[in-house]
């Protein structure tokens, strides 16, 4: 009889260790997939971090270039409107029959081109 409780408290003993190592486990990997999604949630943000800079000096990158493109372009209009005035002027001055006063002669002439 005694054997028997000695066992039965063996058993328990054990049953008792096994709980505590399998609650261990547990707990070193809730803290083990813890950090491991603490340092992928700051890998991600460190990737959005660089995609927002580099979406930015894209976008910065566009800007410069339209503002380029709009410099060189109206630029390259007054000049062009400058040459087609005296152009157009010349070629009614070599007409020698000026139809209309100058500025009606000029909104004439815009108006027709654009």
């Amino acid at each position: 009889m005694l054997i028997l409780q000695v066992r039965e408290q063996q058993k328990y003993i054990a049953f008792q260790i096994r709980q505590k190592v399998k609650q261990r486990r547990e707990e070193q990997l809730h803290k083990l997939e813890e950090a491991l999604r603490d340092e992928w949630q700051k890998a991600q943000d460190q990737k959005m971090q660089a995609l927002e800079e580099l979406y930015l000096s894209s976008l910065r990158a566009i800007g410069e270039g339209h503002r380029q493109a709009k410099e060189n372009c109206s630029s390259d209009v007054e000049g062009l409107g400058e040459q087609m005035h005296v152009n157009t002027l010349w070629k009614w001055k070599d007409k020698e029959q000026p139809k209309l006063p100058a500025c009606r002669l000029l909104r004439h002439i815009l108006l027709r081109e654009y």
